[in-house]
């Protein structure tokens, strides 16, 4: 019996020597706990929303194309020229588009002038009427106005998807030549 007391006594002194020792050193339970908590821990920035889509409205559908697909004629607010941030407001508008129509592939026609929208729309299911100066003047306000035509879903052919900017004009046309442009780019 006094062989197991020692034993016993041996053992509670080890434990309680441990026990110090570890509250000396700082490795104790509640040091590590405590330590944890002091700890700054890294603050998660939440993402910014994602930009809103600019004020559009789509006033008709001239029919399809060859291959079923819509055409849209849609009309944004007037394009500020001063910067090509005016590409992006588009992008957003034809993205949501193509959330509506449920798929990226259809054809978009985008103004900034209701008019001028209103006339090309017009135009694609009539005959233009007037002189040929005055469908030429017609022609060349349609150049400022028809800010970019998108075509998306032509597997067929080398740019399925494509956003063309200022499609009816030239790079030497006022005011908007230099955003004369295209590029591959699917919503």
């Amino acid at each position: 019996m006094w062989g197991s007391r020692r034993g016993q006594s041996a053992a509670v002194g080890v434990i309680l020597f441990v026990g110090i020792i570890g509250s000396a050193c700082g490795t104790s339970e509640t040091a590590e706990r405590t330590t944890a908590r002091e700890t700054p821990t890294a603050s998660l920035t939440p993402a910014p929303p994602p930009p809103a889509t600019p004020t559009y409205s789509v006033i008709g559908q001239s029919g399809n194309r060859y291959d079923g697909q819509p055409v849209y004629f849609v009309v944004i607010d007037p394009v500020d020229l001063s910067t090509d941030s005016f590409k992006q407001n588009v992008k957003l508008v034809i993205q949501a588009v193509a959330n509506t129509h449920g798929s990226p592939d259809f054809s978009a026609r985008v103004f900034d002038d209701e008019d001028i929208a209103s006339e090309a729309f017009s135009e694609e299911t009539h005959p233009p009427l007037g002189s040929p100066d005055e469908i030429r003047a017609f022609e060349d306000l349609k150049a400022q106005h028809l800010v970019a035509i998108y075509a998306g879903g032509f597997e067929t052919m080398p740019e399925p998807y494509v956003l063309r900017w200022y499609p009816g004009a030239f790079t030497g046309t006022p005011n908007v030549g230099q955003y004369v442009d295209s590029e591959e780019w699917q919503p």
